[in-house]
C-alpha cells in the first residue's frame, strides 16, 4: 500500500478547514485564559458551561 494514503495530510484540508482549526484553537486558548483569570470574579458555572460547549464543537481531533 502507498504510504501517502495511510497518513492524513494537512494539505488535504481545504481553506475553510484550516481556518476552522485556527479559529477554534485561538478561541479555546482565549476562553481558557478568561476562565482562569475570572473564574472567582464572575459566575464560574456559566463560564464552565461556555468552555465545555466550546470544547465539544471541535470536529477535528486536535
Amino acid at each position: 500500500m502507498d504510504a501517502k494514503v495511510l497518513k492524513p495530510a494537512v494539505e488535504d484540508f481545504n481553506f475553510f478547514d484550516k481556518a476552522y482549526l485556527l479559529v477554534h484553537e485561538v478561541l479555546t486558548k482565549l476562553s481558557w485564559v478568561f476562565f482562569c483569570q475570572y473564574k472567582d470574579t464572575y459566575n464560574a458555572p456559566l463560564i464552565q458551561v461556555f468552555y465545555s460547549s466550546l470544547a465539544t464543537t471541535n470536529k477535528f481531533a486536535i
